[in-house]
């Protein structure tokens, strides 16, 4: 976690990785942080609720295989309007999914409501 922040900041799209085989697919939370809109695979069983939310909400675009993989990248790369929009709703699915800690702790009754 971390490691590959400052790419995602650098990249005009992030394919986040382990997803393409059956290798459970890894974190995207952190390329909608950079504002890169992300592609994913198909084996997202790390990640497979979030990934299905952020796929229904369209804040990712989802491939079966690599040549999916290239036909999306390129049309990506081609329109703009469409990263900008995928950046937007990453951007939001983001902001709804925090918060996490803060609501664990008050359902385990260690932290008040009111705080």
């Amino acid at each position: 976690l971390g490691k590959l922040y400052a790419s995602y900041w650098a990249s005009d799209i992030a394919f986040v990785g382990g997803s393409l085989v059956p290798l459970g697919g890894q974190n995207f939370f952190e390329a909608f942080a950079a504002k890169t809109p992300v592609i994913i695979g198909k084996h997202t069983f790390n990640f497979e609720e979030l990934a299905n939310q952020a796929e229904k909400y369209g804040a990712i675009c989802r491939v079966n295989n690599d040549c999916d993989l290239k036909d999306y990248v390129i049309n990506l790369l081609r329109s703009r309007k469409t990263r900008d929009r995928m950046i937007q709703l990453g951007t939001n699915f983001l902001e709804k999914k925090r918060g996490a800690t803060k609501k664990t702790l008050e359902v385990l009754g260690l932290l008040s409501k009111k705080a």
